[in-house]
C-alpha cells in the first residue's frame, strides 16, 4: 500500500484473513495514502482492536471507511 501513493480507493471487503494483525499493518500504511478517499473493510473480520487501529487512522484523514465487525455491528466512518 505505501508504493501506491496515487492509490484512491482499497476495496478489501469479505477478506477474512487480515485479522487484527493485518488491520494493524494497514493501519500504519494508510498514512503514506494521500490519495485514498475510500477504504472498504466491510465483513473482513479485523477484530475489535484492528478496527480501532484503522478507525484511529481515518481520524486524521479526509476518507470514508466502511468496517464491519462480521457480525452485527456495522461502523461506517466518514471524515473530512
Amino acid at each position: 500500500v505505501q508504493q501506491l501513493p496515487s492509490l484512491a480507493v482499497l476495496q478489501l471487503q469479505d477478506n477474512f484473513s487480515i485479522g487484527t494483525e493485518g488491520a494493524t499493518g494497514l493501519a500504519a500504511a494508510l498514512p503514506a495514502c494521500s490519495s485514498l478517499t475510500e477504504l472498504n473493510l466491510s465483513r473482513a473480520h479485523l477484530g475489535n482492536e484492528g478496527a480501532r487501529h484503522i478507525a484511529q487512522v481515518g481520524r486524521g484523514a479526509c476518507m470514508c471507511i466502511h468496517l464491519d465487525s462480521g457480525v452485527q455491528c456495522r461502523l461506517e466512518c466518514c471524515w473530512g
